[in-house]
């Protein structure tokens, strides 16, 4: 199996993952008053379980160890989409640290966001598979 089929596949256990950790595990929590500053207003997350946050930090690891790889095989193919990797990397960064702010009002929104940003991941990492 090459690199970026492992890549591939490790991509979607992680996404499978991330949607069993916002389903089962997290929470938005509205915060009073946003809606005068941001329209549709913000949420915040709910405070993680300590079993959920085990779950969570073993899959903000795994994804660590995962985008280290990949950078180093986009890298070494200099891939044009790099930035463009990274920018996504950040964004899902920030989902899966559940720290930041929200401005979506669900759970199914959150994990719709993190699945493309994923999937645009994944989608660079194919690009690969194609390159002479």
């Amino acid at each position: 199996m090459s690199t970026v089929s492992i890549l591939v596949q490790a991509y979607l256990g992680i996404e499978k993952r991330y949607e069993e950790l916002v389903n089962q595990y997290s929470g938005l929590t509205f915060l009073e008053g946003s809606t005068a500053v941001v329209e549709g207003g913000a949420y915040s997350w709910s405070p993680l379980s300590a079993d959920a946050a085990s779950i969570q930090e073993r899959l903000y690891a795994d994804y660590i160890d995962l985008i280290k790889v990949a950078r180093e095989t986009l890298q070494s193919k200099d891939s044009p989409y790099f930035i463009t990797y990274e920018e996504s990397v950040k964004v899902t960064l920030a989902y899966f640290a559940q720290e930041d702010l929200v401005f979506v009002s669900s759970l199914e929104e959150v994990f719709k966001i993190v699945k493309r940003e994923i999937d645009l991941q994944r989608s660079i990492i194919c690009s690969m598979m194609y390159d002479s």
